[in-house]
């Protein structure tokens, strides 16, 4: 039976070899099924941003000034699909710092009186009822037409009645602030795991038979123990050589990740260096 290497949370492994802020990172994931490379190589659908995932449910965001997490495809049902975003100009937004406390004053408002969004914080704050805390303070981001239609900011200090409570909402601090408004769009990319299988296989998969000399022990610290957590050395820069000679599945300045055979399975490898 294979043995499958996991990767271990980096503070943990730095804390046992004594390195708190490593130099040089490397770590290995086996994976050993058609699915697990897919999944290491893509994003649920369910862990992705409300504007992304209605793209992928219905082709097109509404207008957002949220940013595209990442360039990995996203899975849903079995499909993959690619995100592409258009920008469309600017808008204003407000973010509100507001304070949450629970009061025994008359309430002037009931929920079916006030914008979604200004029951959030009270929604928040209901959520951790059992903590010895009674107040609470949220940040929140308020888009064009939510301004407009925003009870709260417009009078910064009210008491509404939710859920059988009455709750005093007061606006703390406000900043105004103008945002890049963007569309999303998706295109499936691939019918099934075993199309985007094949596709990881043929542009970026390559066979690591031969070790560089002078890494074998990084190399093997990363396979059998989790990761290697330390210093930048010649056999730690001779490996990162070798891979970087590769396609890269994801490259910035300074990391890269790589699907690798090797010892006869496929393994994304992830290489971090200062």
């Amino acid at each position: 039976m294979k043995r499958v290497y996991v990767l271990v949370i980096a503070s943990m492994l730095a804390l046992t070899a004594g390195c708190l802020d490593p130099e040089a990172v490397v770590t290995v994931q086996e994976l050993n099924s058609t699915e697990s490379v897919t999944e290491s190589a893509s994003i649920k659908l369910e862990d992705v941003n409300p504007s992304v995932k209605q793209a992928v449910l219905e082709g097109e965001s509404n207008e957002t000034a949220r940013e595209l997490e990442s360039s990995r495809l996203v899975e849903h049902n079995d499909s993959y699909f690619e995100i592409s975003r258009e920008a469309t100009g600017e808008g204003e937004a407000v973010i509100a710092d507001i304070n949450v406390s629970e009061t025994k004053d008359e309430a002037n408002y009931s929920s079916e009186d006030l914008l979604d969004k200004d029951l959030v914080p009270v929604a928040n704050f209901e959520r951790y009822e059992g903590d010895s805390s009674q107040r609470a303070v949220l940040s929140q981001r308020y888009v064009t037409d939510e301004i407009q239609k925003s009870v709260l900011l417009e009078e910064r200090d009210i008491v509404v009645r939710y859920n059988g409570a009455n709750y005093r909402l007061e606006v703390n601090n406000t900043v105004e602030q103008t945002e890049d408004l963007y569309v999303y769009e998706s295109v499936t990319r691939f019918n099934s795991s075993g199309e985007y299988y094949e596709s990881i296989q043929e542009k970026y998969v390559f066979t690591l038979s031969d070790i560089p000399n002078g890494s074998e022990e990084i190399w093997l610290e990363a396979v059998n123990n989790g990761g290697y957590y330390g210093e930048e050395t010649d056999g730690f820069n001779n490996l990162k050589e070798r891979f970087e000679d590769e396609t890269a599945f994801e490259r910035t300045d300074s990391s890269g990740v790589w699907y690798t055979e090797y010892d006869g399975t496929v393994h994304r490898v992830k290489i971090d260096s200062t």
